[in-house]
């Protein structure tokens, strides 16, 4: 049954909305089993946000291989404004309860009732389904999903950054989950984080209303403090699919999907760390 409804949603088919409850719940009685912070053997693949782009979902595993042969770890993001936002979370959902030590689904900032009610997740599923009944299921998983990995010891993964309140491993994994992040003013911090890297401070108020700005030096900080060396996140669009923050590019943005919402050619990327010094990418799409 799992195998016939992922090929629907390799095809852009409707899925039975009893099907996808099951999924849901499947999924949830997972992600309880998994810590906050997620403790991650190499070798592995990071992807940034997905925004409902399923096409771009199938490129990087035909590009990049697929589970339980490749292990993946997604930052977030996988719902709103592109137009299959519903067949790109079961997929993932699916992927998770069959090879749960093989992908890994990080929480973003979309992954939450008031993001998707604004663009476009909620309005998706009462367009397919006719009700809220699938956009309610699904919106109490993303509640359970963890909030960050740790890859090696040394790859600190999560949406968006870093936050004030958890200078540490171990106050990130005390970071309280089954809730709306708007409800925890840590877990809205490192879901809508971003670096700065105009400014000297430390921390400086986000312009997106949420989270925090935060500099080369706290990231350093963080690293020295937690025997980590590079900050992996997503949550921002990059147009080489890529980008490195800091003289010490001691942060890297990774973004996953393509010609984000037709408003240019971007490229869209999936890192590798694959236990030696150096990480490295596969980018594909772009003019």
């Amino acid at each position: 049954m799992e195998e016939l409804i992922e090929q629907k949603c390799l095809r852009g088919e409707r899925i039975d909305e009893k099907d996808i409850i099951e999924i849901c719940r499947n999924a949830i009685d997972v992600f309880c089993e998994e810590p906050t912070l997620l403790e991650i053997h190499g070798p592995v693949w990071v992807c940034g946000d997905l925004h409902g782009q399923l096409e771009d979902v199938c490129r990087i595993f035909e590009l990049c291989g697929t589970a339980p042969a490749q292990k993946y770890v997604f930052l977030g993001d996988y719902v709103d404004r592109g137009p299959s936002s519903v067949e790109t979370i079961l997929l993932l959902l699916l992927y998770k309860i069959r090879y749960r030590d093989r992908v890994y689904l990080l929480r973003g900032n979309h992954e939450c009732e008031e993001m998707t009610l604004a663009y476009g997740f909620y309005d998706e599923c009462m367009s397919k389904y006719g009700s809220s009944l699938v956009w309610r299921h699904c919106c109490a998983v993303f509640n359970y999903l963890p909030i960050s990995a740790l890859v090696d010891g040394e790859y600190f993964c999560v949406h968006g950054g870093l936050s004030p309140a958890a200078p540490t491993l171990d106050s990130i994994r005390l970071i309280p989950r089954a809730r709306e992040f708007s409800e925890s003013a840590v877990l809205e911090d490192v879901l809508w984080g971003d670096p700065n890297e105009h400014g000297e401070e430390m921390w400086t108020e986000s312009p997106r209303g949420a989270g925090y700005l935060f500099g080369s030096e706290t990231v350093g900080a963080f690293h020295r403090r937690n025997g980590t060396r590079l900050l992996c996140r997503g949550h921002q669009l990059v147009c080489e699919g890529y980008r490195f923050h800091f003289q010490e590019r001691s942060a890297v943005t990774v973004w996953s999907c393509t010609n984000y919402m037709h408003r240019g050619l971007n490229k869209a990327a999936a890192m590798r760390i694959s236990g030696t010094e150096q990480v490295f990418f596969v980018v594909f799409g772009g003019g």
